[in-house]
């Protein structure tokens, strides 16, 4: 029974001293509940520039969902891809189309579709001439939002 009464006192007395502490540092460094990080100055200026460069690099893209129309590696696959973004633009003018190179792969995705269910109501639209479409989640470009409304 004493060793359990002099460690709930322990307890409490670290517990004092260390509010204490957290008062005292409080008011020689600033107003309380300031916190104080030391760190490499390095790495926060890596990380400054990370953020610049990507605000500059594209401000406009958010996640958003295309409809991919063909998709294909190999020899001549760039040329089909051309062939089948040409004639999506000459059945849909109104619609951007985008031709991809993801190695290996050259793919073609068309639209700009804020949400899932706008994607499928293009793709439900153009299945007649593009029958293996399908949605894929991209990166889209707020410009052109009003494509698949």
């Amino acid at each position: 029974m004493t060793k359990v009464l002099s460690l709930l006192f322990l307890i409490i007395c670290s517990s004092a001293i260390a509010q204490s502490d957290e008062n005292t540092n409080n008011s020689e460094n600033g107003k309380k509940g300031d916190i104080i990080i030391y760190g490499d100055e390095q790495v926060s200026a890596l990380l400054k520039k990370h953020v610049s460069i990507n605000k500059k690099k594209c401000p406009h893209l958010v996640k958003g969902y295309r409809v991919q129309i063909y998709s294909s590696a190999g020899n001549g696959s760039r040329e089909k891809a051309n062939h089948d973004q040409v004639r999506f633009l000459s059945n849909y003018p109104d619609i951007n189309a985008y031709s991809i190179w993801e190695q290996p792969n050259w793919k073609v995705r068309v639209g700009d579709c804020r949400t899932r269910f706008e994607a499928e109501k293009l793709k439900k639209e153009i299945q007649v001439n593009f029958p293996n479409c399908f949605v894929v989640v991209d990166y889209i470009d707020t410009v052109y939002l009003e494509d698949c409304k």
